[in-house]
Order: structure tokens, then C-alpha cells, then sequence
């Protein structure tokens, strides 16, 4: 995975006209790759698009993150989970799973806060709330690509919180696109020498 995400975001910094050892890099400190863990974990909210939200009204959902510094930028692993009610009950419920890598690239803006902009890509599971249906038709899962912004505050030195949005597409047989908004809060600590040398 590590040669996978190593490719792909070398490519994206050469169309961004960006180099992990050029003069970005050496105007502000960045952190060794893979020298500390993220944890961040909070409260999410879907919008849909105008297809899906005439069938589903999408409930507070939750989403766990765990990020760490790249050669350029950052790389996370996101799972997010909520529930998607029918509206008029004419459709079955169901739970709306997200699973994601994304690359971001952060910059201070001042004091402990700072922004970051990034891409992500994944997968997204359909699971049926509906014991009529074969359990095996029960879970469907599509492509999804988008984009993300956030901003973090950091409140103690291991403990920060933060705010971040993202636009995704899903590639259902009729596509259609999710936003969501998430807050929550997020711990540092330095990445455990097992783990460092396996991402390496």
C-alpha cells in the first residue's frame, strides 16, 4: 500500500508543480514521514444530491480517522457511518458505510490552527435494513472519489480538535454525490516503531 500511495501522490505533486524535497518543503518544517499517528474521531452529517434525497433522509452519523505525515503532505484511513432513513417508509432503511484513503496537504495559518486540502477515493457499502431481501443482495458497494478540506486547532499538545468538509462522488448505476460535515476531536502520539517500519 505504502509503493501504491508513494506513486500517487508523487504524481499529484507533479501536476500540482509541487516536490516533497523542493522549495515548499523548505520553507516550513514538515514532519518525517510516518513519525506520528492521528487519531481523530466525531460526529458527521450527509447531504444528498436532489436524486437520492427524494427516496432517503440521512441521519447523524460518526466517523473515525487515523492519519499520519507523508513525504508530501499526509495520508489518512477514514471510515464513516451513518443511517439512511426512507422517507415515507416506501424504501427499506439503510446504513451508509465509507471507507477511505485520502491524501491532504496541510498549512499553518497561525497559532496551533491550521488548514488542510486533499483528494480522497474508496469505497462506499449499501447495507439493507430489509429481511425480505436475500442476505446476500442485502450489501452493495460502489466506487467514490472527491475532495476534502479541514481545518484543526490544537488545544494541548497531543489533543487538537477539528472541523472538515467533503464532496464526494459515488458511481452508482444513476451517480450521485454526497456532502458531508464533520467535527470531533484527535490525539497524536508518535507511531510505534512496528508500525513506522511496516508503512516504510
Amino acid at each position: 500500500m505504502s509503493r501504491i500511495a508513494h506513486g500517487a501522490v508523487l504524481a499529484l505533486s507533479a501536476l500540482l508543480g509541487l516536490s516533497p524535497g523542493g522549495s515548499l518543503k523548505a520553507q516550513t518544517a514538515r514532519p518525517d514521514a510516518f513519525s506520528s499517528l492521528t487519531i481523530n474521531v466525531g460526529a458527521t452529517r450527509f447531504q444528498t444530491d436532489s436524486r437520492l434525497s427524494r427516496y432517503y433522509s440521512p441521519q447523524t452519523g460518526f466517523v473515525v480517522e487515523a492519519s499520519t505525515p507523508f513525504e508530501l503532505g499526509e495520508l489518512a484511513l477514514t471510515g464513516e457511518r451513518a443511517t439512511f432513513t426512507s422517507v415515507g417508509g416506501v424504501n427499506p432503511d439503510f446504513h451508509g458505510t465509507l471507507a477511505l484513503l485520502a491524501w491532504r496537504y496541510p498549512t499553518r495559518l497561525f497559532g496551533g490552527v491550521s488548514a488542510r486540502l486533499g483528494a480522497h477515493a474508496g469505497v462506499m457499502q449499501f447495507s439493507f435494513q430489509d429481511t425480505l431481501i436475500n442476505a446476500g443482495l442485502r450489501k452493495e458497494r460502489e466506487l467514490v472519489m472527491g475532495v476534502s478540506g479541514s481545518l484543526e486547532a490544537r488545544i494541548l499538545s497531543r489533543l487538537s480538535a477539528f472541523i472538515m468538509g467533503d464532496y464526494s462522488h459515488v458511481w452508482l448505476h444513476v451517480p450521485v454525490h454526497l456532502a458531508r460535515i464533520s467535527a470531533g476531536v484527535g490525539y497524536t502520539t508518535p507511531t510505534p516503531g512496528w508500525l513506522r517500519d511496516f508503512l516504510r
